[in-house]
């Protein structure tokens, strides 16, 4: 049986049902076909989106934008 990629996902807030599909679904076109979301809320980061995937780390949170433009 394969392992399952885990996309790990660090959003502002909790996603409801429908933006759930559409970042699922984006996921498995974008990074990997048939993987598993693993979603994790932090407020702190004030908006946008935190992924890593396989060692890869794309921070795109609104708190960092800020931090860079300091």
């Amino acid at each position: 049986m394969p392992v399952k990629k885990t996309v790990d996902l660090t959003l502002a807030f909790s996603p409801g049902k429908d933006l759930l599909k559409k970042i699922t679904a984006f996921v498995r076109e974008k990074v990997a076909s048939g993987a598993v979301l693993k979603i994790t809320v932090d407020p702190k980061i004030l908006g946008g989106a935190i992924i890593s995937f396989q060692g890869k780390y794309l921070d795109g949170s609104l708190k960092e934008a800020i931090l860079k433009r300091r």
